[in-house]
């Protein structure tokens, strides 16, 4: 498919999906940023990032993308962020993988503001507990309550590759729709209780 159908698809799809979302409550005025990956989507979940001005809450299978890892830990010391981290992905968790969560989580402990990063996982100090989900393969990030960025690629070197490196094909958008971005907070705070294990 050539690139530039392949764009007119993922802008069609991303419409698409966001209004399937909505239901009844379709707005007429959203903002929406749409980006292609390998070739633009970092760009535009840096953008995301660096925008948030009072909190980031993000939701991953994946996090080993460093240029990712260093706009979150840029706004570790300005603002809260809250992180559920899938902790038992498909081939385990590579050292760049590691390294970044430690990275953050360092970032984490160095600030006095209230940041949380959680892991789902069956493994814990006790042993194996069932999980609810058998992965959590999300990838999105809330920004201050108001906007959703939200694809299908995840926050890796190979799903957001940096400009002129190699990567998977796939598409990300940019919301600015307060619904859409409380009801994607919902669905975090569902998913990240800890009542569920």
């Amino acid at each position: 498919m050539e690139q530039h159908s392949f764009k007119h698809l993922c802008r069609f799809l991303s419409v698409l999906f966001i209004f399937s979302l909505l239901n009844s409550s379709i707005s007429w005025a959203i903002k929406i940023n749409v980006a292609d990956s390998p070739e633009t989507n970092l760009a535009l979940a840096l953008n995301a990032i660096q925008s948030a001005e009072k909190e980031l809450v993000i939701n991953a299978y994946e996090l080993n993308s460093p240029e990712i890892a260093n706009a979150l830990i840029k706004k570790i010391k300005k603002i809260p962020v809250t992180i559920l981290l899938e902790g038992q992905p498909v081939g385990g968790i590579g050292d760049d993988g590691i390294q970044i969560r430690n990275l953050i989580v360092a970032a984490m402990n160095r600030s006095s503001l209230p940041h949380k990063f959680l892991v789902m996982s069956s493994q814990n100090p006790d042993g194996e507990r069932a999980r609810r989900f058998r992965f959590n393969h999300a990838k999105y990030i809330i920004v201050d309550g108001s906007s959703l960025l939200v694809g299908s690629e995840n926050y890796s070197v190979s799903g957001h590759p940096a400009e002129g490196a190699k990567g998977t094909r796939g598409w990300e958008t940019f919301i600015h729709n307060k619904g859409l971005a409380s009801s994607f907070m919902q669905l975090f705070k569902t998913d990240s209780s800890q009542a569920h294990g």
